[in-house]
């Protein structure tokens, strides 16, 4: 049991890092309209969401109907 806690704390420390690194990043990049953007960063921008939003809904349907 010991070393699933601390393989899980070890886990949580690595994502909390990931995450506050990721959300340092986001908060330097000036705000700009998206209609300011040009095309291949509104098309990175839909293939980042895509990506994310397939990382979520993926495991938990396969955890809730698999």
């Amino acid at each position: 049991m010991e070393v699933l806690e601390l393989s899980l704390a070890i886990l949580g420390r690595l994502i909390g890092w990931s995450l506050s690194r990721f959300r340092a990043w986001i908060d330097r990049l000036p705000d700009r309209d998206p209609a300011e953007l040009p095309l291949m960063q509104r098309f990175g921008r839909l293939v980042l969401a895509a990506t994310a939003l397939v990382a979520v809904v993926a495991p938990l349907a396969w955890v809730l109907w698999g």
